[in-house]
């Protein structure tokens, strides 16, 4: 939907578009692909499994030689853009600390319906507890995710998943990083103009 210039709210646009105020935008995450391609040569993972029949249900996990635990990260793009691809260096870290590393992409606005993607995001999580994970990478399993991905990792803490076959608790903690939970402010945004307009490519990450 292209959402016309007088229905936007200034406050609103400058509170979600943050290439608006950070003016190096650009160049933090035009450098995303490169470190995380570094990071997919020194540390090879499990890719592109599928965990649906989407072309975008898939997930990567890097594997902790002796794992203690696994971090589940989900990436943020107002759900309309991104994908594990550009976030593999989040993995650095957490694999020198002996966690596993696991991050699913999910299908996007507008190609996907908005309320089609957290049960993409919770089937990817079962998937991966199920048939993935050993039981040392079971042991302390901790969610998180940013902006729209913060969204997404909340929502895995409302999940029945003894309904999906898993434990109760099948993680030990959630952490949202600037997560948008209420959405109602994007409706009058530029996040809803058509993909093609100028603004896209310099769009805040989430």
């Amino acid at each position: 939907m292209t959402l016309p210039a007088a229905a936007i709210n200034e406050y609103s646009e400058r509170q979600y578009n943050l290439a608006l105020t950070v003016p190096d935008m650009k160049t933090i995450n035009g450098a995303w692909p490169a470190h995380a391609e570094a990071t997919r040569r020194q540390h090879p993972p499990l890719a592109d499994v599928a965990y649906g029949a989407h072309p975008r249900e898939r997930l990567d996990l890097f594997r902790a030689p002796e794992p203690r635990g696994t971090f589940v990260f989900i990436h943020g793009g107002f759900w309309r853009a991104r994908s594990k691809d550009e976030f593999s260096w989040i993995a650095e870290p957490f694999l020198a600390a002996g966690y596993s590393v696991a991050l699913p992409s999910y299908p996007l606005c507008p190609q996907a319906p908005f309320a089609t993607i957290a049960p993409a995001v919770r089937a990817a999580f079962a998937y991966l507890y199920r048939e993935l994970l050993a039981p040392a990478e079971r042991t302390r399993i901790v969610v998180s995710g940013h902006s729209a991905g913060g969204y997404l990792a909340a929502d895995l803490a409302t999940v029945d998943w003894t309904a999906h076959s898993l434990p109760t608790a099948p993680f030990q903690g959630v952490l949202p990083i600037s997560g948008v939970f209420d959405l109602r402010p994007l409706i009058a945004t530029g996040i809803n103009a058509d993909p093609a307009a100028p603004w896209a490519g310099s769009r805040d990450s989430r």
